[in-house]
């Protein structure tokens, strides 16, 4: 968990909710996939410039097959992530 304060920034308690909800999507979709699938995951606060290369400008960032799927308020259902990632594999 990241939330508090870093300095003069507050990091609400609510991003953590959102990157656990999307950490359990990400899961679920790869276990469900009939590949070997790796999910990462790494803290946009220390991987920003990464993130931006992606398009993601606003915690957290869903990477699937190099192609930003989704980030911020935008929860992907499992359905969602297992298609991103048949596409990814196709």
């Amino acid at each position: 968990m990241v939330t508090g304060y870093h300095g003069k920034l507050r990091i609400p308690e609510s991003f953590c909710r959102e990157c656990n909800l999307f950490v359990r999507a990400a899961d679920q979709a790869a276990a469900e996939v009939d590949a070997d699938v790796r999910v990462t995951v790494r803290s946009w606060w220390t991987h920003v410039l990464g993130a931006l290369r992606y398009g993601g400008y606003h915690p957290p960032v869903m990477v699937v097959g190099g192609k930003r799927l989704c980030q911020g308020h935008d929860v992907p259902t499992t359905e969602e992530v297992v298609a991103a990632i048949e596409a990814a594999l196709d």
